[in-house]
């Protein structure tokens, strides 16, 4: 009977220090997948702050260069101010390839980068042409497709499950107001929204 009652001991010492082990590794399992998600989220919100703020630098030096030729200033100046929205551009769209892969490259997010950028580069073109009217008209259009991609990437990042917070800290990085969904300008063509 004392064997008996050793032997039922040790099961369920066994036993304890399995279901131990057991509570242990799923417990870590869950730490390591919270963290590993955590981590992200983190990194998406950084690269859509990155984003939206390579972009609004490069449509700042845009919307600069075209004032500056609607003025008739000199070609040289001109020139120069197209270099550097020139190089802003390629800034901005080297910002989006961490988007693209954390977003994925069939996204909204991505479509919305495109239109920005489509629009972006024909500006840039129109101001090559001496086309300050052409520029302004496509500057317009990438300032609205830039607007979309922040609300885009916004939402991008709630859906996962960010942090209302985080979300927040998003909006007021980029220094854009919430807009209600109802109250949209309507899309052109180009722009692409959710």
């Amino acid at each position: 009977m004392a064997a008996h009652a050793i032997e039922a001991a040790l099961a369920l010492i066994a036993t304890a220090g399995l279901s131990g082990l057991g509570g242990v590794v799923w417990g870590a399992r869950i730490t390591t997948h919270h963290d590993r998600a955590e981590r992200k989220r983190d990194k998406r919100v950084a690269a859509a702050i990155e984003l939206g703020k390579a972009w609004a630098t490069a449509l700042f030096a845009i919307d600069t260069a075209i004032s500056v030729c609607e003025l008739g200033c000199d070609d040289d100046t001109v020139a120069a101010l197209i270099f550097q929205a020139h190089r802003d551009v390629s800034n901005a769209v080297t910002s989006s390839i961490p988007v693209d892969l954390l977003f994925g490259t069939t996204s909204w997010s991505s479509a919305n980068t495109n239109a920005v950028r489509d629009d972006a580069r024909e500006a840039l073109h129109a101001l090559q042409n001496n086309d300050a009217r052409a520029a302004r008209r496509h500057h317009l259009a990438a300032s609205a497709s830039q607007s979309y991609l922040v609300i885009v990437l916004a939402e991008a990042i709630e859906s996962t499950g960010t942090k209302s917070d985080v979300a927040r800290t998003f909006h007021e990085a980029l220094k854009v107001p919430e807009i209600d969904p109802a109250r949209r300008p309507s899309a052109r063509a180009g722009v692409v929204r959710p």
